[in-house]
């Protein structure tokens, strides 16, 4: 049975972590809910890369704005019966 725990269970849980950068860095990009996925790449047992995947609304899309977004990023376009129906974006978040 999972049970949240209290105010004070809270607070001595929070003092007892402590996050490097690059941990509160990944923690940050969850709590986004901007990404459909996150790929954390671990260097000597640590985040060395994220690849963050996102969609973007096929519709009213410019592609100029895209291909803006991010100097590197790889850009997926999906076309059902021709028409553009998915956009998907991977940008790379070196931590180093």
């Amino acid at each position: 049975m999972d049970q949240k725990p209290n105010a004070r269970e809270s607070s001595n849980l929070s003092t007892l972590v402590t996050l490097t950068l690059k941990e509160s860095l990944v923690l940050k990009l969850i709590r986004a809910k901007k990404f459909n996925r996150i790929e954390i790449e671990m260097k000597d047992g640590e985040p060395g890369q994220i690849y963050v995947d996102e969609e973007i609304s096929a519709e009213n899309a410019k592609f100029d704005d895209i291909i803006r977004g991010n100097p590197f990023q790889t850009i997926t376009f999906t076309q059902h019966d021709g028409s553009l129906v998915r956009i998907k974006r991977r940008t790379p978040i070196k931590l180093d």
